[in-house]
């Protein structure tokens, strides 16, 4: 992978969603984005191509506009746990696009997230994460997967918001969030 392709088609990519999001889409600086995106895109590889592909369809849930992919036989509740288990992000991720997953929207965003983070694009988990935040205020796993994205990303993160996190009493797992998932699809399997 040459990373810096991927990394500049990706900043272009997250700009020309948020320029989308804002009714702006069709202009003049997104037609130059959408030219400019050409050269870096040469030079991805397939995994990139499809990574950021399935990237760009992910964007449209920050805005309520998510089409999901037609249900497949595949995207089994076994299927979900098991990619989560083997830490399959690619797979996993677009297990997470059908439209046949049962996942709250919150969890969802949470699930992306951890799956961005873990691909090494902590920039797009702040994302989805930031989108949870949004559906979820209170939830402090997904406070501390928020501030764990910032520090990464070298943002300054207030002292008084860690420390509200964790004084709350409360050790906060994403993992957490992870397992009862998993334990949560394991039910919605038929015995």
């Amino acid at each position: 992978m040459a990373r810096e392709h991927y990394e500049a088609y990706k900043r272009m990519l997250l700009k020309l969603h948020e320029l989308d999001a804002q009714g702006k889409g069709q202009t003049a600086e997104a037609n130059k984005i959408r030219a400019e995106m050409e050269l870096p895109e040469r030079h991805l590889s397939p995994l990139e191509q499809e990574r950021l592909d399935g990237l760009s369809g992910d964007l449209y849930m920050l805005v309520g506009e998510e089409v999901k992919e037609p249900a497949d036989d595949t995207a089994t509740p076994f299927a979900f746990r098991d990619l989560l288990r083997s830490k399959q992000w690619d797979d996993l991720l677009s297990i997470l696009r059908k439209s046949n997953v049962p996942v709250q929207e919150d969890i969802l965003a949470c699930l992306r997230a951890v799956c961005w983070e873990a691909l090494g694009d902590c920039d797009v988990s702040l994302l989805f994460v930031q989108h949870a935040l949004k559906l979820q205020p209170n939830n402090r796993n997904y406070r501390v997967l928020s501030v764990l994205n910032r520090l990464k990303l070298g943002v300054q993160v207030d002292a008084t918001e860690l420390a509200d996190i964790f004084i709350q009493g409360e050790q906060s797992e994403i993992r957490q969030i992870l397992n009862e998932s998993v334990q949560e699809i394991d039910f919605l399997q038929p015995a």
